[in-house]
């Protein structure tokens, strides 16, 4: 405490309000969300992050005006994705969601996703591209980046994070 002429200055309460505001915030539910809680939070994210990935590579002119995303299999993605379908364009190309079944055509698409779940499909989609095709390969599993995918997301914690393997890249002509 400090006194000056009659006033006295404490700094308990400043120090208390100062290290409340840098205390941690309690992970209770409804106080302070994770973002990556839960899996829609993820696959929103992973969704504008692979827009976002649109706007940083030179895509080839095609010739039908559609930037064509194919979706292997089911995923949780496919509906953040036709959002941004719906209100979205990449070089003033419609974005259009397509997904894969059993029949894969990667050809005459413009960004492939492969959900781990379909991970065991990553290989055989990585040799159907021909050398015609600049298909971006976006993936989700562990070591998937290692095994041919252009980028590959991943879950460090809590935070979502993607690794480039620029060698794919200039592979499939991005």
């Amino acid at each position: 405490m400090i006194k000056h002429k009659h006033i006295k200055y404490s700094f308990t309460p400043i120090l208390f309000v100062v290290a409340f505001l840098f205390l941690p915030l309690p992970n209770v539910p409804g106080f302070m969300p994770d973002p990556l809680q839960d899996e829609t939070n993820e696959y929103t994210l992973k969704s504008v992050y692979m827009y976002n990935f649109t706007r940083y590579i030179e895509w080839k002119t095609n010739p039908n005006n559609k930037f064509i995303i194919l979706v292997i299999g089911d995923s949780p993605i496919i509906p953040m994705l036709n959002v941004i379908a719906q209100n979205r364009m990449v070089n003033n190309m419609q974005i259009v969601i397509k997904k894969a079944g059993n029949n894969i055509d990667v050809n005459n698409c413009d960004m492939i996703y492969v959900p781990a779940s379909q991970n065991d499909k990553l290989r055989s989609v990585l040799l159907d591209l021909d050398n015609t095709t600049n298909a971006l390969v976006v993936s989700e599993a562990p070591g998937d980046a290692e095994q041919g995918a252009d980028i590959n997301f991943i879950l460090d914690g809590n935070k979502l994070k993607f690794e480039i393997n620029n060698f794919s890249l200039k592979k499939h002509g991005l």
